[in-house]
């Protein structure tokens, strides 16, 4: 009898502290500012933490049982998928852009990482997607891009030699 509740009281010890584990992992995961989601490969979404909201403009509730495919990659865009799809076939993917349409149609640039679940013959069966939304590096980008090209074709249009120094007078353009 003794022995039995000693084994009811590590049970009990081992189940407290799984579940402060699991307290601890869903904080994380419902406060990051990464987007974390759960898909099948089919494209139900399973999971959608708030991040997504901020991000996408979809509540969780509006997600769940949805192809989030379908929802965020319309019409053309689902080639993203498709290419996506046949490069889990290599395995789990690392800073991954995609396009995705929010609910307001505002294109935004996610980085995604997975983890794929696999089955025991190696089929992915939940795709964890963590994403980080880089709309706005890839803007910044962009502009910089633009300036660049700009002040080249200024430079070349201007017929005599050009030199530029930096504060501490190197030549950094000539």
């Amino acid at each position: 009898n003794a022995r039995l509740q000693k084994e009811l009281r590590e049970r009990e010890q081992a189940e407290q502290q799984l579940q402060g584990e699991r307290d601890h992992s869903a904080q994380i995961i419902q406060g990051t500012a990464a987007l974390v989601c759960v898909v099948t490969p089919e494209g139900l979404t399973k999971f959608a933490n708030p991040a997504v909201e901020r991000v996408t403009g979809y509540r969780a509730d509006e997600l769940l049982g949805c192809n989030w495919f379908e929802i965020f990659y319309p019409g053309e865009e689902r080639a993203q998928i498709e290419r996506l799809l046949r490069d889990f076939e290599r395995g789990d993917v690392r800073d991954y852009e995609m396009v995705l349409t929010t609910k307001s149609g505002e294109k935004r640039t996610i980085s995604w990482n997975s983890i794929n679940r696999r089955d025991a013959q190696g089929c992915v069966r939940e795709i964890i997607g963590l994403g980080t939304d880089i709309t706005e590096r890839k803007r910044a980008e962009e502009a910089e891009r633009h300036s660049r090209q700009h002040l080249d074709s200024i430079i070349n249009a201007i017929a005599d030699p050009v030199f530029v120094k930096d504060e501490q007078h190197r030549l950094v353009l000539a």
